[in-house]
């Protein structure tokens, strides 16, 4: 799925730059804090996995969909060409760890810029499978 650049994606990443939380949560994004260092670390320590190398390549090897599964999913945003931002997706809000900073609750295209234009899905049930598996070898 392809996310287009708009003026409130270009909003929401200078409010992000600046790291004004306030704004953001003006624009109706919902924060919250985790003590995870990224959104990668956030997905992993999420689905109960405890950090690893491997958990992390396992993360950005999922095997992902154009389009959401039914129920609770990773979503991985990229560039094009590399991942660069992980989150939740539950069929309508999107929740994800921005940087070093908060947890944000949004919807699907209501990123920062640099976080990519293409969004690809993987179930959580087969994300947890995937990456556990990964992590026992």
């Amino acid at each position: 799925m392809k996310i287009e650049p708009s003026s409130r994606r270009r909003e929401i990443t200078d409010l992000f730059v600046k790291g004004d939380s306030a704004g953001l949560e003006r624009l109706g994004l919902k924060m919250s804090q985790s003590p995870s260092a990224d959104c990668a670390h956030y997905v992993i320590v999420s689905l109960g996995i405890i950090p690893s190398p491997r958990a992390f390549d396992a993360l950005r090897s999922l095997p992902k969909s154009e389009t959401p599964y039914p129920g609770s999913n990773i979503i991985s945003y990229d560039n094009g060409s590399k991942n660069v931002h992980y989150g939740f997706y539950d069929d309508e809000k999107v929740t994800s760890k921005w940087g070093e900073g908060p947890v944000f609750t949004h919807a699907i295209e209501d990123i920062p810029l640099k976080y990519g234009n293409f969004v690809k899905f993987t179930s959580r049930a087969a994300a947890l499978d995937w990456i556990s598996s990964a992590d026992n070898y």
